[in-house]
């Protein structure tokens, strides 16, 4: 464990802290070149109050320190040199010089503390404050922190991981998402440590009610690693506002905080961002911003799956817009200076609107911290350095734009101003010199064009708007090229001038849209009205040239303001998050007007505290907006403590060293500055040395107004709250007063830009309205619109905005003005800590008390702690008791003075004792200590006795253990031996039966060898008479065809002979018609007769062909039908001898049931003890299914809360898809008309196609009507000669039952069995047709359907007509159905599917024989209206697969049923049920019958 650090480091000190200068300490000495030197006391001389001191430099001083140049000091001639310098003492606060905090003194390295919150500095002054910024800022951590405030050292450098997404992600979790989850795990700690070493029911609760640990350790924690919170705050609100310790400073801390506080306790913060100019306020803001911007990106189970830039589309387009303002701020208000090289030149107040979440609905949401949505912004600009775009310093730059604009490309400079083709900075006189910088920080001024470019049309400022606002900026820049000089043609006492350069002019005048002359006599001659007349001046060049600078200016001012405008419109919520979002409209809370009010976190980046060596007006309007944000961190901080203190009687140091309040009043006062300027620019005759003069006149006896007898009649000086700063009062009534002249404006109003003439022509109506208004005083118009009068009111307006938020301050400051890393140059350096007030308010802060108690509750617990001879008399008054108590227990710590002071680290108030920083703590951990001591012997006395009894318990709970043990064990060795008696028994059986089972296949081996050669002699024979019957056969075949030839051969002949004589007769007419006139008509009827007669006897030649073909087949058919009887005769005589052998072996069955019912016996035994040992086994798993049924619940609980946030985020996202969604369904309409046009184009071809297919369907139905016909009387003929054969196999079955009564019996069953078995097949064979039947007619109402085909509306189906005349289903119209999810050749595809579906169920049915089952049927229904016809398609066809493998199932079974088993004969009532033997036959009746049954319905 740690060592208890030293009280030095645990209590606040002054920065005369009161040591004795002894030889060796280490301590700080004033230097004229670097502020502060490190040295080490060499001597001390007590009488005069000097010393001698040796200058000990770091061992980094030449790599962290600028050296000066008038002074040569390094570490090397330091340590050469041993330079010794006498101090006087006097000139050091209480005669002592501030003390070096050092490591440990014990070391020989004395290494200087580096600490990141410099109240934790034991010794607290100026060089301590100074030494310990510069040693971060060498080692490159740029970020300390002083109580609530952050100070951020510019590094001059990109420091790697210091603004990384792991650092975000860092500060979020610790300080927003895990903060609430980290206190619970501290406080179970807590709660477990008190059990072990705490006292119960002894002020534990006050402990965590004033935010203290509860035991020792955790006090001695936080001693050695103090609170780094800001402790008045601590006194106002009752305990810590957040912890930080651990964290390192860093802005992300400050505004991971500002979202914390904004998000859990609904109020709304504000981070100030001050500094000088190079100390980087610009970036820190721009880094603020980001992280504040993407804070919710950071949240664990973050919503939307990935942390991208941006979570969703309305999210990220607000980000965007937001991030993307700051490129446009730096190109129009940021110019490179002396001390920058991007100076922001401008104050900007920037308020994030954040959407917060409600608490009811963020514990809905099973969320510690309510979700805050970026929904926009809002930005105020203050004090344009307008005076830049007329005028800057050598080395310096006017604004980017300028520069940006010129290295734009030629082509879109020719498209904005011709006259800016080729132009370079040195081609316009406000811009500058050639040797002007052309990059800023490593961008040149191209790429920044791009960017910018690229920024501005994120908020609509593209092509001609682009184009008109680039063209104001070359008409300020083209008003810097005019020159003026004397008019020649003038007298020499009215003056005047003209302008010299003419091309100018006339480009100018180009660019406006004005003539010269209109432009000439502007800027050179004022109209002076009077009561009654008018009256034109000339003007001198001087004067003339000052209007036109003013002109410039203005017109820059309105572009600045126009692209502020603009910037708001696009970034307002109240604009666009409405439009975005409704996903919190519940969590928004509505104002009186219904309007949703936004959470607000204000960025703050203005100029720090400006101290120069000749300041003007516009420095004078920096301090008095600083000294306004110092009294709001006055009141912020100290007032209430002062306040409470004051109550209670506390004597500490003067408050009124920050109070401010005085200055203010010098300035804003009833008679204050600002009056006395405003007054001065209402005067005719004003001047600047009548202001100076009235202010000290008025305000002579204040002691903030600095009077010297040296300054000069412009000067005066005020004692600003940062230190005194001396203003040359030169130009501030010109300055103040600001006044375009009315005939500059008037040409504005008349140009042709619009951004020039609309901005103008606003200035001009508002200066118009103001002068109409009636007002008591002369010149009070005038007095509301000066600068500082705005000003005022803005600052007004800001803090009003300021004061209702919770503020925290971001201190920049600049370690050199060379911009050197890791370089500090300590006079810059004091003088911005000075400015800033940094040292006192570390100094506040450690002097103020962050605990107290009453007096009873503090004599209460600390009595104890009295040693003997030190109690308190109980006749003394309480307070003086606890004064005296703890100042007895606190000497220890207390600092004691050379005079003999003792300075207590506690102050006893009227009603309660405050106590410093960790003085309470101190007594808490000898408290502590003091119970421990004593509970250690009481838990030891109470442990004993358990002990004891557990023993006691336990010794008894074994034996009875072992006993149970022992028995468990001998009931195991019981049951194995049992189950191995019963494994053996059973092995023995089985050997025993495969024995017998192996002579049964002996015997029957043996059975079929005889069998095959008692066949051999009957075989030979058959082979032998089959030979002769096939010679007879082939005889008298060779008989019948000699006859049959000798009759074709004689028709052929006859056939010859007919057409030989016709082919004579045709020669004979020939001949006749050559020798006698014969009639032409006669011969051509003759011959067509002829042809006629001819074609006649072919035809019956093919005819008479025909029928002697049908006349063999029948023949053919009688001879199978006669080899069938036979084969009928020969399987009944079979069937005889297989009952005699059936007879036996049923004998041996009988003998071998016996047996195995005593087999049977055994088993059911087995099967007993095998069930006890499956219901323990089942009793086991049970109560493990109950435990991980228990695991499971808990499982399901957590995925239970997952899924509510998961669906939060689903219903984020599906709020945010809504303009997505709608935007696509935009475009699905557009392309359903698309493919309405494609569908009716198809129509026709698809049609055609239906009608050709349903003339296919038609043809083949009357084909298979007429096949069905012939086949039915074939089958008729056929049963009746089968029904012959059957009567006379009853007759021999009749015989055998006589003759073989006991087997005729055994006969008889089975006949019955396979009679019961063959009518139930029959009836499943009815109950089928019926049900085909029935589904034809189903399949007639598809088909139907398929013609009127209707969907559901809100899928975007339009039913189109379409007609057909030839179409199986009857119909004359059709409708067809298109979609926007598939298209015309879709929809026609998913016809033909259907079609072709039909026909696959027409044919499956046919040769179905499976059971009713209307399911296909439903399915059919469905189809029709399933959105997506390719899925329907394929579980379709699926589906028939399944069903056409159960009918086979059925055919194959019914084939099993209808045949014997035994002897392959076919039962008699099978023949009786239309059952034919031949496999051919059998298949042709099957096919036939079906399709007449299937026939009729389609009908």
């Amino acid at each position: 464990m740690d060592e208890l650090p030293s009280m030095s480091m645990s209590l606040p000190y002054t920065d005369t802290a009161s040591v004795q200068m002894e030889g060796g300490q280490r301590v700080y000495v004033r230097d004229e070149h670097y502020a502060w030197l490190p040295a080490k006391v060499v001597s001390t001389d007590e009488t005069n109050f000097t010393c001698q001191v040796e200058i000990a430099l770091p061992r980094d001083w030449n790599d962290s320190t600028l050296l000066m140049p008038d002074s040569t000091l390094t570490k090397e001639d330091a340590n050469e040199k041993k330079r010794v310098v006498p101090i006087d003492l006097k000139e050091y606060p209480n005669g002592e010089l501030p003390l070096q905090n050092l490591e440990s003194r014990e070391s020989s390295s004395l290494q200087l503390m580096n600490k990141p919150d410099m109240a934790d500095l034991p010794f607290l002054h100026e060089a301590a404050i100074l030494y310990n910024l510069k040693d971060r800022h060498y080692r490159g951590v740029p970020y300390t922190r002083v109580g609530d405030i952050v100070v951020a050292m510019n590094p001059f450098r990109w420091i790697e991981g210091l603004y990384s997404s792991e650092k975000q992600d860092f500060y979020a979790q610790h300080l927003i998402w895990n903060a609430k989850k980290d206190e619970k795990e501290e406080n179970s700690d807590d709660e477990f440590e008190e059990e072990e070493g705490a006292i119960p029911g002894m002020g534990d609760a006050f402990l965590r009610e004033h935010g203290l640990p509860t035991t020792i350790d955790g006090l001695k924690k936080k001693l050695r690693q103090e609170s780094k919170a800001d402790w008045s705050k601590k006194n106002q609100n009752g305990g810590i506002m957040y912890d930080k310790l651990g964290f390192d400073p860093h802005v992300y801390e400050t505004s991971a905080l500002c979202y914390k506080g904004l998000a859990s306790e609904g109020v709304n913060q504000t981070i100030l961002v001050s500094g000088e100019s190079g100390a980087g306020k610009t970036e820190t803001v721009k880094i603020v911003m980001g992280h504040l911007a993407l804070m919710e990106q950071t949240r664990p189970f973050f919503k939307f799956s990935t942390k991208v830039s941006g979570n969703t589309i309305g999210a990220a387009a607000t980000v965007e817009r937001v991030l993307q303002s700051n490129p446009v701020f730096e190109a129009f208000g940021n110019a490179k200076t002396i001390r920058n090289n991007n100076s922001s030149r401008f104050g900007k107040f920037t308020q994030l609107q954040f959407d917060v979440e409600s608490l009811a609905n963020a514990k809905r949401g099973n969320r510690n911290t309510p979700s805050c949505l970026l929904a926009g912004s809002s930005c105020t600009t203050y004090l344009l350095e307008k005076s830049r775009v007329v005028s800057h310093a050598a080395g310096e730059r006017s604004y980017h734009i300028f520069y940006q604009l010129l290295e734009a490309p030629e082509e879109y400079k020719a498209q904005v101003w011709s006259g800016l083709e080729g132009a370079t900075s040195e081609s316009f006189a406000y811009i500058g010199h050639a040797e002007t910088c052309k990059a800023i920080e490593g961008e040149s001024d191209a790429t920044s064009w791009e960017r910018t470019r690229k920024a501005l049309s994120v908020f609509g400022l593209e092509n001609e708007s682009l184009i008109d606002m680039m063209r104001a900026l070359c008409v300020v820049l083209q008003l810097g090229n005019l020159t003026f000089e004397d008019d020649p043609a003038a007298d020499a006492e009215d003056g005047g001038s003209v302008i010299t350069s003419q091309n100018e002019l006339e480009q100018l005048a180009d660019l406006m849209g004005l003539t010269p002359e209109e432009i000439q006599v502007a800027m050179t001659c004022r109209i002076m009205k009077t009561r009654y007349d008018e009256c034109v001046v000339n003007l001198r060049p001087h004067l003339a040239k000052e209007g036109c600078d003013a002109l410039a200016k203005e017109i820059y001012a309105r572009v600045f303001d126009v692209l502020v405008k603009n910037i708001n419109e696009y970034t307002r919520a109240e604009n666009h998050y409405e439009e975005k979002t409704d996903m919190l409209s519940e969590t928004a809370l509505p104002e009186s007007g219904g309007t949703k009010t936004f959470g607000l976190i204000s960025l703050l980046d203005i100029f720090g505290f400006e101290c120069f060596g000749v300041n003007r007006f516009e420095q004078m309007c920096i301090n008095y907006a600083n000294e306004r944000l110092q009294q709001k961190y006055v009141l912020d901080n100290f007032k209430a403590v002062q306040q409470e203190y004051e109550a209670e009687g506390i004597e500490i140091f003067d408050f009124n060293v920050v109070d401010n309040s005085d200055v203010l009043t010098l300035l804003e006062g009833k008679i204050g500055l600002i009056v006395s300027l405003n007054e001065e620019c209402i005067r005719p005759n004003g001047s600047d040395e009548t202001f100076v003069y009235k202010a000290k006149l008025v305000h002579g006896d204040s002691m903030t107004l600095i009077q010297e007898k040296l300054h000069k009649p412009t000067e005066f000086g005020i004692n600003h709250f940062a230190g005194p700063v001396i203003y040359n009062a030169e130009g501030f009534v010109v300055r103040n007063t600001n006044k375009l002249p009315n005939d500059l404006m008037a040409c504005a109003c008349l140009s042709t830009n619009e951004l020039i003439r609309t901005e103008f022509n606003t200035l001009a109506e508002a200066v118009k309205k103001s002068k109409n208004m009636s007002v008591r005083k002369r010149g009070g118009n005038v007095a509301n619109h000066t600068v500082l009068t705005t000003f005022r009111s803005q600052l007004g307006h800001l803090m009003s905005q300021v004061e209702d938020t919770k503020t925290r301050y971001i201190r920049c400051v600049k370690s050199n003005d060379m911009m050197e890393p890791a370089v500090t140059d300590h006079h810059t350096t004091m003088r911005q800590l000075e400015c800033a007030g940094l040292v006192t308010a570390v100094t506040i802060s450690r002097e103020t008390f962050p605990n107290r108690l009453n007096y009873e509750m503090t004599f209460t617990r600390f009595e104890c702690l009295l040693k003997d001879g030190e109690q308190i008399p109980k006749s003394t008054e309480l307070r003086e008791g606890v004064r005296q108590m703890l100042s007895t227990l606190l000497y220890s710590v207390a600092e004691v003075h050379q005079n003999g002071n003792v300075d207590y680290p506690f102050a006893c108030g009227k009603t309660r004792v405050y106590f410093r920083a960790g003085a309470l703590e101190r007594l808490e951990i000898a408290r502590m200590e003091f119970f421990s001591t004593r509970v250690v012997r009481l838990q030891a006395t109470c442990r004993a006795y358990m002990c004891r009894w557990k023993y006691r318990a336990l010794h008894k709970a074994t034996i009875i253990l072992q006993a149970n043990w022992r028995g468990l064990s001998q009931w195991r060795n019981y049951n194995f031996s049992k189950y191995a008696m019963t494994i053996i028994q059973c092995f023995v059986r089985s050997a025993l039966a495969r024995m017998k089972l192996r002579q049964l296949y002996e015997n029957h081996a043996a059975v079929q060898i005889q069998a095959r050669w008692r066949t051999q002699k009957p075989r030979r024979e058959l082979l032998k008479f089959r030979s002769a019957a096939v010679l007879i056969q082939s005889r008298v075949r060779v008989k019948r065809d000699q006859a049959l030839f000798s009759a074709k051969l004689a028709a052929l002949k006859e056939e010859a002979r007919r057409d030989e004589e016709l082919k004579d007769l045709q020669k004979q007419v020939h001949k006749d018609k050559a020798e006698k006139a014969v009639d032409e008509t006669l011969l051509v009827e003759i011959e067509t007769m002829f042809d006629y007669l001819r074609n006649e006897v072919y035809k019956l030649r093919e005819k008479n062909q025909a029928l002697r073909t049908n006349v063999k087949e029948t023949e053919a058919e009688k001879r199978d039908l006669k080899v069938l009887v036979e084969s009928s005769d020969a399987s009944s005589s079979l069937y005889r001898l297989r009952v005699g052998q059936l007879g036996k072996t049923n004998a041996a069955l009988i003998a071998e049931a016996a047996k195995l019912k005593k087999d049977v016996t055994c088993v059911k035994k087995e099967m007993r003890l095998k069930q006890i040992v499956h219901e323990e086994a089942l009793l086991t798993m049970q109560e493990q299914y109950s435990l991980d049924l228990k695991e499971k619940g808990q499982e399901i609980w957590h995925r239970n809360e997952q899924l509510k946030t998961l669906t939060q985020a689903s219903k984020f996202e599906s709020n945010l898809l809504k303009d997505e969604l709608r935007k696509q369904g935009e475009d699905h309409i557009h392309e359903v008309m698309r493919l309405k046009t494609e569908l009716r184009k198809t129509q026709d071809s698809h049609h055609d196609y239906l009608a050709k297919l349903m003339d296919v369907l038609e043809t083949t139905h009357t084909a298979r009507e007429t096949e069905t016909t012939r086949i039915n009387n074939e089958m008729r003929s056929m049963k009746e000669e089968k029904d012959t054969q059957i009567l006379e196999l009853q007759r021999e079955v009749n015989e055998l039952r006589k003759m073989h009564t006991k087997e005729a019996v055994e006969l008889n069953d089975e006949l019955k069995k396979k009679k019961d078995e063959m009518f139930d097949a029959k009836r499943e064979l009815e109950k089928s047709r019926y049900a085909r039947h029935d589904r034809s007619q189903r399949f007639h109402e598809v088909a139907k359907k398929l013609g009127n085909k209707i969907v559901r509306q809100d899928n975007n189906v339009q039913v189109l007509p379409e007609s057909t005349s030839r179409s199986l289903l009857g119909l004359k119209k059709k409708n067809t159905v298109t979609s926007p999810r598939s298209g015309s050749l879709e929809n026609i595809s998913e016809m033909k599917r259907m079609l072709e579906m039909l026909q696959v169920f027409y044919e499956k049915e046919e040769g179905s024989h499976s059971k009713v089952d209307d399911n296909i049927l439903r399915m059919m229904d469905k189809f029709l209206v399933v959105s997506e016809p390719d899925e329907a398609i394929a579980v379709y066809k699926k589906r028939l697969d399944v069903r056409e493998t159960e009918n086979k199932l059925l055919r194959d079974e019914l084939a099993e049923k209808s045949i014997c088993r035994q002897c392959e004969y076919r039962s008699q009532q099978n023949s009786s049920s239309k059952r034919i033997g031949s496999p051919d036959q059998k298949r042709v009746f099957d096919g036939s019958s079906a399709r007449k049954e299937q026939s009729k319905p389609f009908r």
